[in-house]
């Protein structure tokens, strides 16, 4: 993937939304971050790569039973063929249905 601009970016967020979050299939990380991928999230040290995040995700959604979540663009910077996207989650949890908001993590893809 060659991100140019924001809107690049969106097909990506759908796939982990629906793929990964959706269908709790984190395989798809796969095809959002790249290997040398790095996330924030909130309350937590930097993960870095894309095995980490995969055990990472794969953890937070089942441990928090999440049902969905959807993605918001914050800010997107295109440097050359890589795209730096800082963004916000919202989380749904089976659970309660009360959705959470917090800082996402920033993904470098290429």
């Amino acid at each position: 993937m060659s991100p140019a601009t924001q809107q690049d970016i969106q097909p990506t967020n759908r796939i982990f939304e629906q793929e990964v979050a959706g269908k709790r299939d984190v395989s798809a990380l796969d095809r959002v971050y790249t290997v040398d991928a790095h996330i924030l999230p909130p309350g937590a040290p930097m993960i870095s790569g894309r095995e980490n995040i995969k055990v990472f995700w794969h953890s937070a959604i089942e441990a928090m039973n999440v049902r969905a979540v959807k993605l918001e663009t914050v800010s997107f910077e295109a440097l050359g063929d890589t795209g730096i996207e800082i963004g916000r989650a919202t989380l749904e949890f089976a659970a309660s249905g009360a959705p959470l908001r917090s800082l996402r993590q920033s993904r470098v893809t290429s």
